[in-house]
């Protein structure tokens, strides 16, 4: 009772081991179907139990991993005992697929499993961080060459060596790597700087700190150059520096050009210290280097005071914010005229002032500020205009327009800046009146204030927009005795950047409301059409992976030009170079298009048409430079508009991207918000939740309203309510843990594991939180150690001090020694593999012990059976007083994962050798068409070496081909993610090729061959194709008629029979009794024989009418049709006591009538041929192939011999006689026309006296 007891025990154990282990286990019969899987494997994979729709394995795996592993499937399936890992992507019971790691053991013929076990876990979460680790390994690469391009960067130890330079140091110092790899900096001491300087330099960096100066340097010729320079150390952990990183930039122009400015400022103080203009002169950064005589007279200072002083600290903060805007443009390089009127000493003062860059190599380092003080000439400025040349002058070279009227409103004098803007000779306009000029002008603005200046003999300024020449302009009237004089200035760029911010707030504010992003941008193309001449408006977004663009707004001004959207409304999708947005996307250039009604490549030319659509532009939408779709505008003229609004759509497309970006990724936080399985929330340090998502109410039960109106205390386990609150009140003290792991409790009653994640308390007392349902993990955490051992991991330990070795049960196993083993630390290490394992082992274990770094190994062992393993080992130490006093670690059998992985390898290579080999030529490209292969074979069919193919764009090397039908079948197989078989012909080399291309994981891989001869001799067929037509024709016409004959001779036949049949018959009736039995006999044989007779014409009418039978597809369910056929056999079915066994079948699309007949056919001989001495067993059976349902009739009948297996299927042909069996010989013949008349074939196996299996297949119609 005691063992049964303990046995019982010991089974619940292993249940709840197998249904609570973090591994899934499965059994998989021997035709790959899963016949068990335990309960854990929902928590992998989503299914724990076996239906239908998971049972067969392959069905369960990606596609590109199907073949390896029913081929590995297989082979073990033949070797007993084995076992195999593999790593895999299979299908989760939600749709997606996940990375799994899968040990198969051939159990088949252990009598309690009679199974393929399979253990298996999900490593999707490894295979991630594995891309993760790639990915960031790359961009300290590219952050490192970055560095190295840009900088001039040196390194150094703790002493001052050089122990690293890059090429711009050797480059600017002269000196070769080898030179100055050893030295300290002295090697490049110019003299130039103080000891105080290098000692602050080297008291800076000692204690940690960063430094930054400019550095005067000498090379190796002597010449010296000036470095901004930066040094950062880097620490040890106990935060003293052991290396120096030194981070410069060549400064020398810069500082070349500042001694040439000082040199330069006494010639210049000398010479304009004696004009009456107040001139001076400021850097880039704002800050005074000279001021003449007149300015420093003007301003009150003095040169001392004006040196080095900020132009805000001269101007004062609201002056400064005016001069700003023409300080901006004087720094981009634009020469700026500007006055200011002020009040000085009861006067107002007059001031007109010049800011001209001071450009230097293209790049503006300084400007000259030039004022005149001109308030007398303000109150006299017509006289001065007649009296001096040198005014006329002035108003020549001013950057202004200027123009006088006298009192009839004609020209008296127009500058050379006028015909520049206005594109006219200046002197054709004297004599002539403004208004007869420009009619267009009448009314506006400009207008009104000319004549109101007239009326009133009032200087007057005004702004105004003309539309004729895309003009803003800023005019200054004057009235000057009679008539006026005006001051013109070009301010349309100014007015165009007000115009453009005032557009950018019109979209970030339509973009700042909650609405969708279709509503938002709908909104968004109403508002352009309000700033031009437009009557229609399209958003096209470039899908996420780039392949194609959706057009996901439009509007339309007017209600007509909706009816252009109504006949395009299919057209919702297009691809990069299709349409007007296609091409402006691909050209990366905005567009504008006139004639589109008449244009071919606008695809909607003929809704245009009716709608009066003329012309169209396609601007370009980006963010960070990059593409993200279009916006199609259309006119109603073939005159492209001039505006503010075209002017700057570079700018708003970059603006209205960035906002189209920041709402997709709005919409898509808000999904992340919704539809995240884990809880996040917003909590208050008032102990309240803020704001809740779905997930948390689906998980603790309650309402949103439930969760937010009761304190957060309420639905926490009351256990694990005071530790709650400390961690509540340490993060909002500023002692946040950022961990927390509690119990909630549902609505239900359930108690819910939740391990948090905070923030920590903002400024508004808020709290962002997330939390994962732990409560399974709890659970499990107890069986972590049998986990463990399910893994193969063993645990060992070292005790330094005692010299004494631990290893657990499950390191004996692997070491295959005895259970009661125990080594020294000498024995332990003596079992690794002689050599470099074992030398390596040695060396990582005293480093271990003597620094404390982990120790992760993979290495061979060879055990006490003599068998070489690949274990891993990983090792950690712990120390006491800075003395380590044990190690300790784990130790896994990895064999059957290293062995697959040296042989994948393998395999990799012998890849490489095949592809060479092989005698189809073959080349890769990975997903940006780029050529990753290139084998012989295709340098020699296609012209191309590796040098001028590898690392190349596919289109770049044929930049010829991308009209071809190689270049549309590549594109398709890239975007369906389907094989294309293809023939093409390149007109370059005059060769047609055999092309297949298959999509990869990375993209594609394209087998081809050169068929030019197969092509040449299938022009000679197409003759013979011709002449086997016509005979085709000429048989066929016979067949016909050949069939008509059966068909009327079987009818012909029929009515003489049945004449005889009948009178025999009735001649028996009638003349029974005086007819002897011999008699009776000599009748009985007459009519069976005429009834034998009408049989065999009624099967040859059949038989002829097979191959005239109109095929109809209609859907059939084949077990239907069997038990009709069945129901027909009911009586011969018992007289035979038969037994019928039907496996599933399926649902075909073929002809109801020949499918009745052939399984009629079959399974009347199965029963006709039963054996004498058993009872007939009859079995149905079906399998699918790539192209024909197969089907299966198997019988326990008399069987065939195999000398007969082909004359069963001709006309006519009997094995056995009519008394010993009934028919015609004609079944299997009918069975065999409609078979092959459905695209079939019909084959049997048989052995006499054990019976026989009709096999027959019937082609798919939709394969």
């Amino acid at each position: 009772m005691m063992e049964e007891s303990t046995i019982h025990t010991d089974n619940i154990f292993f249940k709840k081991l197998v249904e609570n282990s973090q591994e899934g286990i499965s059994l998989i019969d021997k035709n790959l179907n899963v016949i068990y899987r335990s309960p854990s494997s929902k928590r992998i994979i989503g299914f724990d139990h076996v239906d239908e729709y998971n049972r067969h394995l392959p069905d369960m795996i990606h596609p590109q991993d199907v073949a390896g592993l029913v081929g590995l499937l297989k082979d073990l399936v033949l070797c007993s005992g084995q076992s195999v890992n593999h790593q895999f992507r299979a299908k989760h019971a939600k749709g997606h697929y996940i990375w799994v790691d899968c040990t198969y053991t051939n159990m088949l013929n252990e009598s309690q499993v009679n199974a393929v076990v399979c253990n298996f876990r999900d490593i999707s979460a490894q295979r991630e961080a594995e891309e993760k680790l790639q990915r960031s390994a790359q961009e300290l690469s590219a952050y490192k060459y970055a560095l190295d391009q840009s900088s001039i960067v040196a390194i150094t130890d703790q002493k001052g060596v050089i122990t690293h330079v890059n090429d711009n140091f050797c480059k600017i110092s002269k000196y070769s790597r080898e030179e100055l790899i050893g030295q300290d900096h002295r090697i490049i001491n110019s003299s130039y700087h103080s000891k105080a300087f290098i000692r602050n330099l080297w008291v800076t960096i000692a204690n940690g700190k960063i430094w930054r100066e400019e550095i005067r340097n000498q090379a190796k010729d002597g010449s010296q150059y000036w470095v901004d320079t930066t040094i950062v150390p880097f620490l040890t952990s106990e935060g003293k520096p052991y290396q120096y990183v030194a981070i410069r930039s060549d400064i020398t122009g810069r500082k070349d050009f500042e001694e040439q400015v000082a040199a330069n400022q006494h010639f210049i103080k000398t010479i304009t210290d004696h004009l009456p203009a107040m001139i001076t002169y400021w850097t880039a950064d704002l800050h005074c280097l000279f001021a003449n005589k007149a300015f420093l007279s003007w301003s009150r200072k003095t040169p001392e005071e004006m040196h080095g002083l900020h132009k805000k600290q001269l101007l004062g903060e609201k002056e400064y914010m005016v001069h700003r805007v023409h300080i901006e443009n004087v720094l981009s390089g634009k020469t700026q005229n500007f006055e200011r009127t002020f009040s000085a000493n009861g006067r107002k003062i007059y001031t007109y002032t010049q800011y001209v860059p001071n450009m230097q190599h293209n790049k503006v380092v300084g400007f000259y500020s030039l004022t005149h003080d001109y308030s007398d000439i303000k109150t006299a400025e017509l006289e001065v205009i007649h009296k001096t040349s040198q005014i006329e002058n002035l108003l020549e070279n001013i950057a202004d327009g200027f123009i006088a009227l006298d009192e009839n409103r004609c020209y008296t004098y127009a500058n050379k800046q006028i015909g520049k803007m206005l594109n006219i000779d200046p002197q054709s306009l004297i004599g002539k009146n403004i208004w007869e000029v420009f009619p267009d002008a009448l009314h506006s603005s400009t207008y009104y204030a000319i004549e109101a200046a007239f009326e009133n003999k009032e200087h007057s300024s005004s702004e105004d927009y003309f539309a004729p020449l895309n003009l803003w302009q800023e005019n200054r009237i004057y009235p000057s005795g009679k008539g006026l004089s005006i001051f013109i200035r070009d301010i349309s760029e100014r007015k165009n950047e007000e115009i453009e911010k005032s557009i950018l707030a019109a979209i970030r504010e339509i973009f700042n409301t909650e609405k969708r992003l279709a509503e938002t941008l709908e909104q968004t193309l109403r508002q352009f059409l309000d700033y031009g001449d437009f009557c229609l408006a399209e958003a096209w977004l470039i899908d996420t992976d780039r392949t194609k663009m959706n057009r996901v707004a439009k509007f339309a001004s007017e209600e007509c030009f909706d009816v252009f959207f109504s006949e395009t409304e299919q057209v919702k999708t297009l691809i990069k170079g299709e349409g007007l947005p296609g091409v402006t996307w691909r050209s990366e250039k905005n567009q504008f298009w006139q004639d589109i009604d008449l244009d071919a490549k606008f695809i909607r030319s003929a809704a245009a048409t009716r709608v009066g659509l003329k012309a169209a532009y396609g601007f370009l939408l980006t963010n960070n430079d990059e593409a993200i779709g279009v916006i199609l505008i259309g006119l109603s003229t073939n005159h492209p508009q001039k505006n503010a609004f075209i002017s700057a759509i570079e700018s708003i497309g970059k603006h209205l991207g960035a906002e189209i970006k920041r709402k997709q990724l709005e919409q898509e936080l808000d999904q992340v918000f919704r539809f995240t399985p884990d809880i996040l929330c917003i909590t208050g340090v008032d102990g309240y939740f803020k704001k809740v998502n779905p997930a948390m109410c689906r998980m603790l039960e309650y309402t949103e309203t439930e969760l937010l109106t009761n304190p957060l205390f309420n639905f926490v386990y009351p256990d694990d309510r005071e530790v709650t609150n400390d961690e509540l009140k340490n993060i909002i003290e500023g002692r946040p843990t950022y961990y927390i792991e509690n119990r909630y409790v549902t609505k239900s009653g359930k108690i819910k594991w939740l391990a948090w994640t905070t923030t920590e308390a903002s400024e508004q007392g808020l709290l962002y939180c997330s939390a994962k349902d732990i409560t399974d993990k709890k659970e499990l955490e107890e069986l972590l150690n049998k986990a463990t051992a399910l893994a193969r991991i063993g645990g060992w330990e070292f005790d330094v001090i005692q010299n004494k070795i631990y290893w657990s049960n499950i390191t004996r196993e692997i070491h295959e020694t005895d259970a009661d083993y125990t080594p020294d630390f000498s024995s332990g290490i003596s079992f690794y593999k002689k050599g470099h394992d074992r030398r390596q082992i040695i060396r990582k274990i005293k480093g271990v012990i003597e620094t404390g770094a982990v120790c992760d190994e993979e290495l061979r062992i060879v055990t006490a059976k003599g068998r070489t393993k690949w274990i891993r080992v990983i090792a950690e130490a712990e120390f006491a007083e800075g003395k380590c006093i044990r190690v300790y670690g784990s130790f896994q059998d990895i064999d059957a994962l290293k062995r697959s992985e040296i042989m994948a390898n393998r395999i990799l290579e012998e890849r490489n050798t095949i592809l060479e080999s092989i005698g189809d030529a073959f080349f890769a490209i990975d997903k940006n068409w780029v050529i990753t292969y290139w084998n012989k074979t295709a340098e020699k069919v296609l012209h191309r070496t590796k040098e001028q193919t590898l690392n190349y764009r596919l289109w770049d090397v044929f930049s010829d081909a991308k009209e071809s039908v190689s270049h549309e079948k590549y594109n398709e197989a890239m975007a369906t993610n389907t094989a294309v078989h293809f023939e093409d012909h390149y007109p370059q080399l005059q060769k047609w090729y055999e092309i297949s291309a298959y999509p990869a994981e990375g993209g594609l891989s394209v087998y081809f061959k050169d068929i030019s001869d197969r092509k040449s001799s299938e022009l000679l067929l197409t003759g013979l194709n011709e002449s086997l037509k016509k005979q085709t024709k000429e048989l066929a016409v016979s067949n016909a008629e050949l069939e008509q004959f059966a068909y009327v001779a079987s009818h012909d036949l029929q009515e003489p029979l049945r004449m005889i049949t009948s009178f025999l018959t009735q001649l028996e009736l009638k003349y029974g009794d005086i007819v002897d039995d011999r008699g009776k006999k000599y009748i009985h044989f007459a009519v069976d024989g005429a009834k034998r007779m009408r049989q065999i014409i009624l099967d040859l009418l059949e038989f002829s009418r097979v191959g005239r039978m109109g095929i109809r597809d209609e859907e059939i369910a084949v077990e239907k049709i069997i038990q009709e056929v069945l129901l027909l056999f009911t009586k011969k079915i018992d007289d035979k006591q038969a037994e019928i066994f039907v496996e599933e079948m399926p649902i075909i699309q073929s002809s109801k009538a020949p499918i009745r007949q052939l399984f009629q056919n079959l399974i009347g001989n199965a029963l006709k041929y039963k054996h004498p001495d058993r009872a007939a067993k009859i079995r149905i059976r079906y399998e699918e192939t790539n192209t024909h349902h197969q089907f299966a009739i198997s019988d326990n009948g008399i069987g065939i011999d195999r000398s007969y297996f082909d004359k069963i299927f001709i006309i006519f042909q009997r094995l056995h006689n009519k008394d010993q069996y009934e028919g015609t010989g004609m079944g299997l013949a009918i069975s065999k026309k409609i078979v092959e008349n459905l695209g079939g074939t019909i084959w049997l196996e048989s052995q006499p006296a054990i019976g026989s299996t009709f096999y027959f297949t019937i082609l798919k119609t939709n394969p």
